[in-house]
């Protein structure tokens, strides 16, 4: 569900340019990341907290993730 919310919020505003990283895990984490690859990956997955926060902050400042 999280992730279809995700993508919904993406299309409702497509002036937003810095690329997104959401922090899944849990059981329908399979099932999210098929979500979002079949969207053509527009959000990146990153189960580990620390490394999507430093992926997080890297695309704040510009850098790619």
């Amino acid at each position: 569900e999280i992730a279809r919310l995700l993508l919904i919020a993406l299309e409702r505003v497509p002036q937003f340019k810095t690329p997104v990283v959401a922090r899944m895990i849990g059981n329908n984490y399979d099932a999210a990341r098929a979500i979002i690859a079949a969207a053509g990956d527009p959000i990146r997955v990153e189960p580990d907290l620390e490394k999507a926060i430093a992926l997080a902050i890297t695309n704040a400042k510009g850098g790619a993730g």
